[in-house]
């Protein structure tokens, strides 16, 4: 703000003495001189200090006009001789430290010159990354079109985007992938997600079709197949997981092929039978150690992985396994 006296001179050799009290400016008008004779009324301005209060606010900003850090406001005045002559009000410096909205500062002060002055200014801080969640089909079919379900939220300024890598099902085994959020103010969120993809069990085939009865210590000949989301699992995929060691059977105590197996074989294609084939040879136990039944269960696992999951009958009903062949050991 500015302040301007004006002085008229009206008459030669007249001299004026004036003061701009408060405002930091003193003058005294000349002596007339034969000079200003020739002019019949002169106007002199005088400005005084300017007086405004500045905010000065410190703090990392984000996007959209938010800040994603603590803030400081600060205040101070173009006239250095305003802080020394309030009479009324005061302005402390702020922090900001919390989530909002819109927070709102005011300095509001009155000068011993009898002037008012007034500033706000609001602030919108959000430090806090969305909240993301993910979820997935379970199970994930070898060769199927599958999506991340991804769910969002952001309590102050809102969620700007949200997604996840593409879900890759080319290959039976665990794969990851990587979801993201970001809020209107630029805060990022990620959560990785670990999925299996599974080529389901088809059905076990000749020689072994129902519960064996085989001697402790033999080998028992399986033969199965497998399918992905078309059907029946085709040769060059089958071939493929032959060759990379990725299916196999176990002989276990429990029907869903948990625990440390009794044994266990890598399967090959069997081009001809078109069906996967293993020969696991059952330990050699005497009468008093065998606790029949035991079980022979499908398991896979991905390319130079080493974290077998059982092959899942998608057919089988609700709690049976439906990939595991009872064993009576003898």
């Amino acid at each position: 703000m500015k302040r301007a006296q004006i002085v008229r001179l009206m008459a030669v050799g007249m001299s004026v003495g004036f003061s701009l009290i408060g405002l930091g400016a003193v003058g005294t008008a000349h002596a007339a001189t034969p000079a200003d004779a020739a002019v019949q009324e002169t106007t002199t301005a005088v400005e005084g200090p300017v007086q405004e209060i500045v905010s000065t606010v410190t703090g990392t900003m984000g996007n959209n006009g938010w800040y994603t850090s603590d803030v400081t406001v600060a205040w101070s005045f173009t006239d250095p001789k305003v802080a020394a002559n309030v009479v009324e009000g005061t302005c402390e410096n702020r922090t900001l430290s919390y989530d909002t909205i819109g927070e709102t500062f005011t300095c509001v002060l009155t000068t011993s010159w009898g002037v008012a002055l007034s500033k706000s200014v609001t602030i919108r801080r959000d430090a806090t990354a969305p909240v993301l969640a993910v979820g997935r089909p379970d199970p994930i079919v070898l060769h199927d079109s599958v999506t991340a379900d991804t769910s969002a939220s952001d309590a102050t300024s809102g969620v700007d985007t949200a997604g996840c890598d593409p879900v890759l099902t080319s290959t039976v085994g665990y794969s990851t992938l990587t979801c993201t959020a970001v809020d209107l103010a630029g805060n990022q969120a990620s959560a990785g997600m670990r999925y299996p993809v599974v080529a389901p069990f088809g059905s076990f085939t000749a020689p072994l079709l129902s519960t064996a009865a085989v001697r402790s210590g033999s080998q028992i000949r399986v033969m199965f197949t497998l399918r992905d989301v078309n059907g029946s699992l085709s040769q060059a995929d089958a071939q493929t997981l032959a060759s990379n060691g990725q299916v196999r059977v176990v002989l276990t105590a429990t029907a869903d092929g948990s625990g440390e197996p009794l044994a266990s074989a890598l399967c090959k294609w069997d081009k001809r039978a078109s069906a996967f084939a293993c020969a696991p040879r059952t330990p050699k136990l005497d009468a008093a150690s065998i606790t029949n039944p035991y079980f022979i269960t499908v398991q896979e696992t991905g390319p130079g992985q080493d974290d077998w999951f059982a092959a899942p009958n998608l057919d089988g009903a609700a709690g049976e396994p439906g990939n595991s062949l009872p064993v009576e050991l003898r």
